[in-house]
């Protein structure tokens, strides 16, 4: 896969990469590091919009597929200790995968169906309501090229916790979230417990607007007309 990328990529003129990682994995293949534009992604913010009421719903948010290296089964652990200091908080899991019946077993075994609430994949409309439940989205990813999904969340005014590694610190940093140092049970509940105590210092419109200064759809497409002009221009000499 490595041979045939590096093959079509050569040959390009110009490639859009949705992040410095993605760049550097790229370059680390053998394509020209000049040939390569960082773009990020679109992020539809009138669909992701903030209308979260100023009030705690004492819930945290967890959205993606339900794989290993995902974390739904980390975050869950994490919150079964998190929810020994704070039990009037819940947890809601949105996606599916091959890790859902692990997950379902943990709930079982540790009596936390009343606070723990799986839903399953979501439309972006449904996933946009969940938003708006929730206080902060939890996505403790081991690798993501971009990460469309806290984005997303980061446009509805939500703070995040991830795992600083691949494109996260990219985006994310003190103003908007809490970046992990590794992937330990004990790192992300104690994250939970620093963002519980410090939601108050974030500020939701502010949160909004980087994303949509960064990623709303009409830079974000302003942006990419002027990189395709650039690139025609060279047909025409």
């Amino acid at each position: 896969k490595r041979h045939w990328a590096k093959f079509i990529l050569k040959r390009a003129d110009k490639v859009f990469a949705v992040s410095n990682h993605l760049k550097n994995e790229i370059v680390q293949i053998g394509v020209s590091s000049s040939q390569v534009q960082v773009t990020f992604n679109p992020v539809d913010t009138e669909l992701f919009y903030l209308d979260k009421v100023e009030k705690s719903n004492k819930n945290i948010l967890f959205v993606s597929r339900l794989e290993p290296f995902k974390g739904g089964l980390r975050t869950v652990k994490a919150f079964h200790k998190f929810s020994q200091l704070h039990a009037d908080w819940g947890l809601t899991l949105c996606g599916e995968g091959p890790e859902k019946q692990a997950i379902i077993d943990y709930i079982r075994k540790n009596s936390l169906q009343h606070r723990v609430v799986l839903k399953g994949m979501l439309t972006k409309l449904e996933y946009h309501h969940e938003l708006s439940c929730s206080d902060f989205l939890v996505f403790p990813s081991l690798h993501e090229s971009f990460g469309l999904i806290p984005v997303e969340a980061m446009s509805s005014g939500l703070p995040i916790i991830a795992i600083n590694s691949s494109a996260m610190p990219e985006y994310i940093h003190q103003s908007n979230g809490i970046l992990l140092q590794t992937d330990s049970i004990e790192e992300l509940t104690d994250a939970m417990l620093e963002m519980v105590g410090s939601l108050g210092n974030y500020k939701p419109s502010e949160i909004r607007r980087e994303v949509v200064e960064r990623f709303g759809i009409d830079n974000f497409g302003r942006k990419l007309v002027i990189d395709y002009e650039s690139v025609i221009k060279r047909f025409k000499r």
